[in-house]
């Protein structure tokens, strides 16, 4: 298929093929009120050249994508279970393999490794976190600390705070 011949169409099918929602690409290109843009929206998304130009897209990107979403869940999954990485590589693994799954929302990358390993890991594997979590070691989105580690950076945290509130009552 070809470029289509309205150009609005056309950026909107490109708008939506990379992941705007049609209600958001719609009101974009039309400067429509958003219950417009919702109905308007969703009409031209299922139109029969708009909707097969979105899936020609969509095919394009695919075919020069280096791994498909599935591909890498399944290299990070082997990744999070091989007993040779270190806990907090494989720790990684499994929060990213989480944000690409949309199991973690917004910037937050903080995962609690026991809920995350029930699921991917082997008994095995799950003793060894919870025998490292016994020893002091916890899983931060920087990497492992120690609860000494953890109790300086909470010092220095809270010193901070205790100085901007002497500095806000000075003023």
């Amino acid at each position: 298929m070809t470029i289509l011949t309205n150009p609005r169409w056309e950026q909107f099918a490109q708008r939506v093929a990379t992941g705007e929602s049609a209600t958001s690409a719609y009101r974009a290109l039309y400067n429509a009120s958003t219950k417009s843009a919702e109905a308007h929206g969703c009409r031209l998304v299922k139109s029969g050249k708009v909707s097969a130009r979105i899936a020609e897209l969509q095919g394009e990107a695919a075919k020069t994508c280096v791994m498909t979403i599935a591909t890498r869940r399944e290299l990070l999954a082997r990744f999070a279970q091989s007993e040779t990485e270190r806990t907090a590589d494989r720790i990684r693994a499994l929060e990213l393999d989480a944000k690409l799954a949309g199991d973690l929302k917004g910037d937050s990358m903080t995962l609690n490794a026991t809920a995350v390993s029930a699921q991917m890991l082997t008994e095995e594997q799950k003793a060894k976190i919870m025998e490292l979590r016994r020893e002091g070691v916890r899983w931060d989105a920087g990497g492992i600390l120690t609860d000494e580690e953890r109790a300086g950076l909470m010092a220095k945290k809270q010193a901070a705070i205790a100085r901007r509130r002497a500095a806000g009552m000075a003023s």
